[in-house]
Protein backbone atom coordinates (compact mmCIF):
# COMPACT_ATOMS: atom_id res chain seq x y z
CA UNK A 1 0.00 0.00 0.00
CA UNK A 2 1.76 3.45 -0.91
CA UNK A 3 1.90 6.02 1.28
CA UNK A 4 -1.03 8.38 -0.29
CA UNK A 5 -3.21 5.10 -0.22
CA UNK A 6 -2.58 5.01 3.53
CA UNK A 7 -2.89 8.37 3.99
CA UNK A 8 -6.75 8.53 1.98
CA UNK A 9 -7.64 5.38 4.02
CA UNK A 10 -6.81 7.14 7.80
CA UNK A 11 -8.65 10.14 5.93
CA UNK A 12 -11.84 7.54 5.75
CA UNK A 13 -11.00 6.35 9.26
CA UNK A 14 -10.92 10.03 10.66
CA UNK A 15 -13.89 11.39 9.03
CA UNK A 16 -15.80 7.94 10.14
CA UNK A 17 -14.84 8.13 13.68
CA UNK A 18 -15.99 11.76 13.71
CA UNK A 19 -19.04 11.02 12.50
CA UNK A 20 -19.94 8.28 14.89
CA UNK A 21 -18.67 10.33 17.68
CA UNK A 22 -21.12 13.44 16.51
CA UNK A 23 -24.09 10.33 16.69
CA UNK A 24 -22.80 8.74 19.73
CA UNK A 25 -22.94 12.28 21.13
CA UNK A 26 -26.37 12.87 19.78
CA UNK A 27 -27.53 8.98 20.93
CA UNK A 28 -26.28 9.95 24.12
CA UNK A 29 -28.47 13.00 25.47
CA UNK A 30 -31.28 12.76 27.38
CA UNK A 31 -34.44 13.19 25.13
CA UNK A 32 -35.95 16.91 24.88
CA UNK A 33 -39.60 17.18 25.55
CA UNK A 34 -42.01 17.35 22.67
CA UNK A 35 -41.39 20.78 21.10
CA UNK A 36 -43.79 23.29 19.80
CA UNK A 37 -44.66 23.86 16.20
CA UNK A 38 -42.19 26.94 16.64
CA UNK A 39 -39.39 24.34 17.30
CA UNK A 40 -40.26 22.29 14.43
CA UNK A 41 -38.44 24.93 12.13
CA UNK A 42 -35.48 24.22 13.80
CA UNK A 43 -35.50 20.63 13.43
CA UNK A 44 -36.00 20.74 9.83
CA UNK A 45 -32.15 23.15 10.07
CA UNK A 46 -30.94 20.20 11.92
CA UNK A 47 -32.00 17.51 9.13
CA UNK A 48 -30.42 19.81 6.28
CA UNK A 49 -27.29 20.06 7.91
CA UNK A 50 -27.04 16.68 8.85
CA UNK A 51 -28.18 15.99 5.46
CA UNK A 52 -25.21 18.28 4.28
CA UNK A 53 -22.68 16.81 5.95
CA UNK A 54 -23.68 13.63 5.25
CA UNK A 55 -24.16 14.23 1.22
CA UNK A 56 -19.85 15.71 2.01
CA UNK A 57 -18.85 12.69 3.57
CA UNK A 58 -20.16 10.90 0.82
CA UNK A 59 -18.32 13.39 -1.81
CA UNK A 60 -15.11 12.94 -0.23
CA UNK A 61 -15.21 9.05 0.30
CA UNK A 62 -15.80 8.88 -3.37
CA UNK A 63 -13.06 11.16 -4.39
CA UNK A 64 -10.88 9.41 -2.10
CA UNK A 65 -11.68 5.78 -4.06
CA UNK A 66 -11.46 7.31 -7.29
CA UNK A 67 -8.22 8.78 -6.57
CA UNK A 68 -7.07 4.97 -4.67
CA UNK A 69 -7.63 3.44 -8.55
CA UNK A 70 -5.53 6.02 -10.32
CA UNK A 71 -2.30 4.93 -9.31
CA UNK A 72 -1.22 5.09 -12.91
CA UNK A 73 -1.08 9.00 -12.85
CA UNK A 74 2.44 10.89 -13.08
CA UNK A 75 3.81 12.14 -10.15
CA UNK A 76 3.83 15.93 -10.62
CA UNK A 77 -0.09 14.96 -11.21
CA UNK A 78 -0.81 14.08 -7.82
CA UNK A 79 1.05 16.82 -6.55
CA UNK A 80 -1.27 19.51 -8.57
CA UNK A 81 -4.20 17.81 -7.50
CA UNK A 82 -3.51 17.22 -3.82
CA UNK A 83 -4.52 20.93 -3.37
CA UNK A 84 -8.47 20.38 -4.52
CA UNK A 85 -9.09 17.18 -1.73
CA UNK A 86 -7.16 19.32 1.00
CA UNK A 87 -9.84 22.24 0.67
CA UNK A 88 -12.61 19.64 0.88
CA UNK A 89 -11.09 18.13 3.95
CA UNK A 90 -10.96 21.37 5.78
CA UNK A 91 -14.49 22.16 4.43
CA UNK A 92 -15.82 18.72 6.19
CA UNK A 93 -13.26 19.11 8.96
CA UNK A 94 -15.16 22.90 9.74
CA UNK A 95 -18.77 21.41 8.67
CA UNK A 96 -18.26 18.55 11.73
CA UNK A 97 -17.11 20.98 13.97
CA UNK A 98 -20.07 23.56 13.50
CA UNK A 99 -22.27 20.03 13.68
CA UNK A 100 -21.09 18.74 16.58
CA UNK A 101 -20.98 22.40 18.44
CA UNK A 102 -24.74 23.05 17.54
CA UNK A 103 -25.51 19.74 18.64
CA UNK A 104 -24.27 20.33 22.66
CA UNK A 105 -25.66 24.00 22.18
CA UNK A 106 -29.27 22.52 21.45
CA UNK A 107 -28.28 20.04 24.48
CA UNK A 108 -27.35 22.92 26.75
CA UNK A 109 -29.02 23.51 30.21
CA UNK A 110 -30.03 27.64 28.34
CA UNK A 111 -31.56 25.80 25.48
CA UNK A 112 -33.64 23.15 27.39
CA UNK A 113 -34.97 25.85 29.75
CA UNK A 114 -35.54 28.02 26.72
CA UNK A 115 -37.61 25.11 25.18
CA UNK A 116 -39.67 25.16 28.39
CA UNK A 117 -40.50 28.74 28.25
CA UNK A 118 -40.89 28.40 24.82
CA UNK A 119 -43.87 25.16 25.23
CA UNK A 120 -45.17 26.98 28.46
CA UNK A 121 -45.99 30.24 26.55
CA UNK A 122 -47.48 28.09 23.50
CA UNK A 123 -50.02 26.89 25.70
CA UNK A 124 -50.93 29.80 27.87
CA UNK A 125 -51.54 31.59 24.25
CA UNK A 126 -53.44 29.32 22.97
CA UNK A 127 -55.75 29.24 26.04
CA UNK A 128 -58.87 30.91 26.12
CA UNK A 129 -58.17 32.23 29.91
CA UNK A 130 -55.04 34.27 28.23
CA UNK A 131 -56.88 35.67 25.34
CA UNK A 132 -59.57 37.14 27.76
CA UNK A 133 -57.45 38.39 29.95
CA UNK A 134 -55.48 40.21 27.64
CA UNK A 135 -57.81 41.89 25.46
CA UNK A 136 -59.40 43.19 29.37
CA UNK A 137 -55.82 43.96 30.08
CA UNK A 138 -55.03 45.91 26.81
CA UNK A 139 -58.29 47.62 27.18
CA UNK A 140 -57.68 49.26 30.14
CA UNK A 141 -54.36 50.41 29.34
CA UNK A 142 -55.30 52.19 25.85
CA UNK A 143 -58.63 53.72 27.56
CA UNK A 144 -56.21 54.83 30.66
CA UNK A 145 -53.95 56.51 28.39
CA UNK A 146 -56.40 57.78 26.18
CA UNK A 147 -58.09 59.36 29.22
CA UNK A 148 -54.82 60.29 30.47
CA UNK A 149 -55.77 58.93 33.81
CA UNK A 150 -55.15 55.77 35.81
CA UNK A 151 -57.75 55.15 38.54
CA UNK A 152 -58.12 52.34 41.56
CA UNK A 153 -60.66 50.62 38.84
CA UNK A 154 -58.44 50.54 36.41
CA UNK A 155 -55.56 48.99 38.88
CA UNK A 156 -58.22 45.96 39.76
CA UNK A 157 -58.70 45.49 36.35
CA UNK A 158 -55.41 44.86 35.32
CA UNK A 159 -54.39 42.94 38.52
CA UNK A 160 -56.89 40.35 37.75
CA UNK A 161 -56.23 39.76 34.56
CA UNK A 162 -51.91 40.35 34.64
CA UNK A 163 -51.72 36.70 36.39
CA UNK A 164 -53.11 35.11 33.08
CA UNK A 165 -50.52 36.88 30.73
CA UNK A 166 -47.28 35.81 29.39
CA UNK A 167 -44.10 37.66 29.84
CA UNK A 168 -44.46 39.00 26.82
CA UNK A 169 -47.50 40.44 27.05
CA UNK A 170 -47.02 41.72 30.53
CA UNK A 171 -43.68 43.75 29.48
CA UNK A 172 -45.79 44.93 26.18
CA UNK A 173 -48.65 46.25 28.29
CA UNK A 174 -46.38 47.99 30.79
CA UNK A 175 -44.39 49.16 28.11
CA UNK A 176 -47.02 51.74 26.82
CA UNK A 177 -48.19 52.21 30.54
CA UNK A 178 -45.31 53.20 32.45
CA UNK A 179 -43.38 55.51 30.17
CA UNK A 180 -46.83 57.63 30.03
CA UNK A 181 -47.06 58.26 33.52
CA UNK A 182 -43.39 58.96 33.94
CA UNK A 183 -43.72 61.60 31.06
CA UNK A 184 -46.61 63.14 33.10
CA UNK A 185 -49.46 62.12 30.42
CA UNK A 186 -51.26 60.08 32.90
CA UNK A 187 -52.46 61.50 36.03
CA UNK A 188 -52.01 58.71 38.48
CA UNK A 189 -55.35 58.49 41.14
CA UNK A 190 -54.39 55.47 43.16
CA UNK A 191 -53.41 55.41 46.67
CA UNK A 192 -50.50 52.33 46.83
CA UNK A 193 -49.14 50.66 44.36
CA UNK A 194 -49.22 51.24 40.29
CA UNK A 195 -50.19 47.87 39.96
Amino acid sequence: MTAQNKKSLTLIVIFSIGILVYVGVVTWLPPSPPVPSTQAQADVQADQRLAKLEHAVMALTQTLQVKQTQDTRPEPAQATTAAAPELSRQDLAKLIRDEVRNAVAQESPEAQRAKEEAIAEAKILNSPENKAAYQSASSVVQTAVAAKRWTEEDRDTFNAAIGSLTTNQRTELMGKLIPAVNRGELKVEVNGPLF
